[in-house]
C-alpha cells in the first residue's frame, strides 16, 4: 500500500472513529436525559399518590371516629341525632372527593379497596340516617310498625356495629397504598 492510500485510510478510520463516538456519546446523553425525566415523573407521581392516600385515609378515619362515637355512650339514642347524621354525610362526602383522587392515581387495588371503604361509609350513613328519620316520625307521634322498630334497632346496631370493619378495610387500604408507594418499577416485589 503507498503512503497516500494508507493516509486516505487512516483519515478514513478517524473521522469514522470520531463519528461514531460523537454518536455514541449522544445516545447516552439522551439515554440519561431520559432516565432523568421518568426518575422526576416517578417520584412526582409517588409523591402526588401519597398525598391523596394520605387524605384519604384522614377521611375514613373521621367516618370511623363519627361511628365510634355512637358506640362509646350508654344511650346511643340520643347520640344518633340529625346533627350526627349531618356531620356524618358531610364526611362522607369528604370521603367520596379523596376517593375519586384515590382513583385516579390508582394502581386499581389500591382504587378497589378505596371503592370498598366508601361504600361501608355510605352503607353507615344511609343507615344513621334511617334511624334519626324512623325516631323524628315517632316523635310526632306517627305509628310504628313492628317492622319499622326492627328496622330502626337494625339501623342503629349496625351504626354502632359499624367502626371495625371500616378499621380492618382501612387497615387493608394501608398495606395497599404503602406496597403501591413501594413499587420501584422494576417489577420486582419488595417483599
Amino acid at each position: 500500500m503507498d503512503a497516500g492510500l494508507a493516509a486516505v485510510c487512516g483519515a478514513l478510520a478517524g473521522a469514522v472513529a470520531t463519528t461514531g463516538a460523537a454518536l455514541s456519546t449522544g445516545w447516552a446523553q439522551r439515554e440519561a436525559a431520559r432516565i432523568a425525566a421518568r426518575s422526576q415523573h416517578r417520584k412526582e407521581r409517588i409523591q402526588s399518590r401519597q398525598s391523596h392516600y394520605r387524605e384519604f385515609v384522614s377521611s375514613a378515619y373521621k367516618v370511623r371516629d363519627l361511628a365510634r362515637r355512637s358506640n362509646s355512650h350508654r344511650d346511643s339514642h340520643n347520640v344518633v341525632t340529625d346533627q350526627f347524621s349531618q356531620e356524618l354525610q358531610t364526611a362522607w362526602a369528604a370521603l367520596q372527593e379523596a376517593r375519586l383522587d384515590v382513583v385516579l392515581s390508582g394502581p386499581d387495588q389500591v382504587s378497589i379497596a378505596a371503592q370498598q371503604i366508601e361504600e361501608l361509609a355510605s352503607e353507615v350513613t344511609r343507615e344513621a340516617r334511617v334511624f334519626v328519620v324512623m325516631g323524628m316520625l315517632e316523635t310526632q307521634g306517627i305509628t310504628m310498625s313492628e317492622s319499622d322498630r326492627r328496622d330502626r334497632h337494625d339501623a342503629l346496631s349496625f351504626v354502632q356495629g359499624f367502626a371495625p370493619s371500616i378499621e380492618e378495610r382501612i387497615r387493608d387500604f394501608e398495606r395497599l397504598a404503602q406496597s403501591a408507594l413501594e413499587d420501584d418499577g422494576s417489577g420486582r416485589s419488595s417483599h
